[in-house]
């Protein structure tokens, strides 16, 4: 009868253990999204000229030389436009679609 009585009691303790180590972990779930708007790169902006998209005015247009940085807009047309100085010293009508990257590049 003690013999039975043990067993039980370290089956118990066994199974005690085994459950809390289990409590322990949470299952880790990873979710990655991935961004495939069309992208805009603008090569060979001066410093001070602006970007300006559809008559919204983006900000520099050499930090989205490619080098790290590109504009992510949505599918469709848009006008770019870069200003510099006052002065509109390009305009273009891009047509961005899946997964596109464009390069406008100023004179």
């Amino acid at each position: 009868m003690r013999l039975i009585r043990m067993t039980t009691l370290l089956a118990a303790a066994a199974f005690a253990v085994l459950l809390s180590a289990c409590a322990g972990s949470d299952p880790a779930t990873r979710v990655d999204i991935i961004d495939d708007r069309p992208q805009l790169i603008v090569a060979n902006a001066a410093e001070d000229a602006m970007l300006i998209i559809n008559g919204v005015t983006v900000g520099p247009a050499a930090q989205y030389n490619g080098s790290p940085n590109t504009l992510r807009l949505s599918k469709g047309t848009h006008v770019v436009e870069v200003e510099q100085k006052g002065q509109i010293v390009l305009t273009q009508k891009v047509f961005l679609s899946d997964d596109v990257i464009k390069t406008v590049t100023l004179p």
